[in-house]
C-alpha cells in the first residue's frame, strides 16, 4: 500500500473516535505531518511519517509504522504506530484535581474559616454564631424564627 488518507488513518489507529472528528481536527489545524500542518483530510500518510495531533485536549506524537484497509481492534491498532509523545517530568504535573474525597459542607466551612475567606458571602460562621449567642444572652437580639417555639413555650404562647 502506497499511502492512506490522514483522516482514515487517524480513525483506523483509534486516535480519533470518528472519521468526521478526525476530519474536523485536520481542518482546524490540530494535526501536523512531519512538522507541517495538514490542511486537508485527503493528505496522504506514508510509513515513517511523524504525525502530531492535539485531539480531545491531549497531545499525541506518533510515528506511522503501518497502514490498514479497515478499522481494526484496539490492540492491533496500537501496532500501527510508535508512540513518541513526551511524558511529563513529574508524574502528578498534569493532574490538577485535589486528592481524596470531596469535602462536606462542614469541612468546607472549616476550610473557609481557616483560610479567612468569604466564599459564600456568609462571613465567618463561628464568629457570627458567637456574636448571635452573646447578643441573644444580653437581650439585644431578637431570637431567630427557629427559636420562637422555645420562646413561645416559656412566655405562654405566640402573639
Amino acid at each position: 500500500m502506497q499511502g492512506q488518507r490522514l483522516d482514515k488513518w487517524l480513525w483506523c489507529a483509534r486516535l480519533a473516535k470518528t472519521r468526521s472528528a478526525a476530519q474536523q481536527a485536520i481542518e482546524a489545524g490540530k494535526v501536523r505531518i512531519n512538522g507541517a500542518r495538514a490542511l486537508k483530510a485527503s493528505k496522504s500518510v506514508q510509513i515513517g511519517d511523524v504525525v502530531t495531533a492535539t485531539l480531545f485536549g491531549r497531545l499525541s506524537v506518533v510515528r506511522v509504522v503501518s497502514t490498514v484497509e479497515r478499522r481494526v481492534s484496539a490492540t492491533v491498532a496500537r501496532g500501527l504506530y510508535d508512540d513518541l509523545t513526551p511524558r511529563p517530568a513529574n508524574p502528578g504535573e498534569g493532574d490538577t484535581r485535589p486528592s481524596g474525597p470531596r469535602p462536606t459542607k462542614r469541612d468546607r466551612r472549616r476550610l473557609d474559616a481557616f483560610r479567612g475567606s468569604d466564599s459564600q458571602g456568609g462571613g465567618d460562621y463561628a464568629a457570627d454564631d458567637l456574636a448571635w449567642r452573646a447578643g441573644a444572652a444580653a437581650g439585644s437580639i431578637r431570637p431567630a424564627r427557629r427559636n420562637c417555639v422555645a420562646v413561645a413555650a416559656s412566655t405562654g404562647g405566640l402573639k
